[in-house]
């Protein structure tokens, strides 16, 4: 589409019988290239005494019947209008030579603007399909569909945020009790129906070695879903989570100074700064046979090792910043992650109070920074030491006021980066699934949704919604 100038506009109106609703004219062309700021002569001139320059700069008039005059419509190919908007106007460089489409959509873009759909399958048809299977082995002939899941699964997570005594409560007509969004979704027998016989592996294809063998498929299928999804941060830190859970089992763990201190114990590799979580496993207790990383590393240097090695490649080829606490002991497991290319920070707390000090072994190129706090605090790191040295405010029982103290770069570091696993177990705490059933694997099947609901929160948080 193109324009007439300004002064051939004027002409063509006045030939007419017509009378003029709008007239519309651009700013008249540059036709000089400076960066100095335009003086008074670039905007003098009235309506009816109008400059050169704005004479000959296009413009459209919209008369009042409707009809435009200057809209150029009327057939005339861009290339032949080419040669006259270069004459007036400056070339388009080498450096812009990209057909640009812009639009006004709304619509985010994603984190990482090369990211793959996602080829690994989805939880809901895995569900459906173990859970059709096992209904039939146990002679009922449940027929379930991915819609009817949906719906399921929406129930467990309202129970999260709005509790009731008991599941049987959210279909009680009374007042107080009443849920119409759950009653209107699914009738209660259908509802418990369907988690009755809900399950994630087939029975006949279990594996005896695993004590997650009952949910080890879906543990697969969300470690793979989450590797994909990964937001490509750089820093990383592994923890323990606490499942909740008070029945018989021999995973079932005992910790003192956590919010849940009995239920099964998950270890997490979330991200160091948004709390996403990238991959996760149930800790199976010191009874299962150890393999050979194990028994180099210990369990702890093992299981990191492991879950490093379960990443996909996409992750691993990123510059990666391993965060740990003292649990993960051993300066070997350091001069392993060294050598696999991994920066790895570690706090280990001693008894002995000094100053900040360091020591470095050239070795493996690791540094032990040694700093006098409330407690004294050696961290063991490949990234970073004592170097740029800051400021923290302290309080000072001598002085009996708050004082300046020295706090070295690897102690902000892992300050900065240790909590994403503490983060996304508050967040995921918040919000439980409320649910309750006698199975021992329904704690860790209800944690998996809110994890898998909390990780796509962040991911919302940053924009990128998760593809499938």
């Amino acid at each position: 589409m193109g324009t007439q100038s300004a002064i051939d506009v004027l002409d063509a109106i006045e030939d007419e019988d017509a009378v003029v609703d709008k007239i519309f004219i651009a700013p008249p062309v540059v036709s000089l290239e400076s960066n100095e700021d335009t003086g008074e002569e670039d905007c003098r001139g009235t309506f009816n005494n109008l400059s050169g320059r704005q004479l000959s700069a296009p413009a459209v008039v919209v008369l009042a019947d409707g009809r435009v005059i200057g809209d150029d419509d009327d057939g005339d190919t861009e290339e032949e209008e080419e040669p006259q908007q270069a004459s007036t106007s400056k070339k388009r460089s080498q450096k812009d030579a990209l057909d640009y489409n812009w639009t006004n959509s709304k619509t985010r873009l994603t984190i990482f603007p090369d990211a793959r759909p996602l080829a690994v399958p989805t939880i809901l048809p895995h569900l459906v399909r173990e859970t059709i299977k096992y209904a039939a082995v146990t002679d009922s002939n449940l027929q379930l569909t991915i819609g009817e899941l949906k719906r399921v699964v929406g129930i467990l997570l309202l129970s999260g945020y709005h509790q009731l005594p008991s599941r049987r409560h959210y279909w009680n007509t009374d007042e107080d009790l009443h849920c119409a969004l759950v009653a209107g979704a699914m009738s209660r027998n259908r509802f418990e129906e369907i988690i009755r016989y809900i399950h994630c592996a087939d029975n006949a294809h279990l594996n005896s070695s695993d004590r997650m063998t009952k949910l080890r498929p879906m543990m697969d299928i969300l470690n793979a879903r989450f590797g994909e999804a990964y937001p490509m941060d750089c820093n990383l830190d592994l923890d323990e989570a606490m499942i909740e859970y008070f029945g018989r089992h021999g995973c079932k763990q005992a910790i003192r100074n956590k919010p849940v201190r009995f239920g099964f114990k998950a270890w997490c590799l979330n991200s160091g700064t948004n709390g996403f979580l990238l991959h996760f496993d149930i800790y199976q207790g010191a009874s299962v046979d150890a393999s050979e990383v194990e028994r180099k590393f210990g369990k702890g240097g093992g299981t990191l090792l492991r879950l490093l090695d379960n990443l996909p490649d996409a992750v691993r080829a990123l510059p990666l910043r391993i965060y740990i606490d003292n649990y993960f002991t051993g300066l070997p497991l350091v001069a392993e992650l060294r050598r696999r290319g991994y920066a790895y920070q570690k706090a280990m707390k001693r008894k002995p109070r000094g100053a900040v000090s360091v020591v470095y072994d050239t070795a493996y190129k690791i540094a032990l920074t040694r700093w006098k706090d409330n407690a004294v605090v050696t961290i063991a790191s490949t990234l970073a030491a004592e170097h740029p040295l800051q400021k923290v405010s302290r309080w000072s029982r001598q002085e009996k006021k708050k004082v300046a103290v020295d706090h070295p770069f690897v102690v902000q570091l892992y300050n900065r980066s240790m909590g994403g696993t503490d983060r996304a177990d508050q967040s995921i705490g918040l919000y439980r699934i409320n649910m309750r059933r006698k199975k021992w694997w329904w704690p860790i099947f209800t944690w998996m949704l809110d994890a898998a609901v909390f990780s796509a929160w962040v991911l919302h948080r940053l924009g990128a919604a998760p593809a499938g």
